[in-house]
């Protein structure tokens, strides 16, 4: 429940996050990579932490199929709209 309330100001925050970005020439591709990439470590930290173990083989490439395009193409969308 925690991580849910965090995460909550963090999805308000991006619109403004990425009207500065780009007043300061940062392309989309770039923002993106960035904030997947904020985002794969603070999970690894969680995952880590809590004693998850890792997705391998089928079951990592599933996902990673599943998620990655959705999860670009919704954060782009996101980020486009407030530029």
């Amino acid at each position: 429940m925690l991580l849910l309330f965090l995460s909550a100001p963090g999805f308000g925050a991006m619109p403004i996050v990425a009207r500065v970005a780009y007043a300061d020439g940062v392309d989309l591709t770039t923002m993106l990579f960035l904030r997947l990439a904020l985002a794969g470590v603070l999970m690894a930290t969680v995952m880590l932490a809590r004693g998850f173990r890792w997705l391998l083989g089928r079951n990592l490439r599933l996902l990673m199929a599943m998620g990655a395009p959705g999860q670009a193409g919704m954060s782009g969308t996101s980020i486009l709209s407030s530029w």
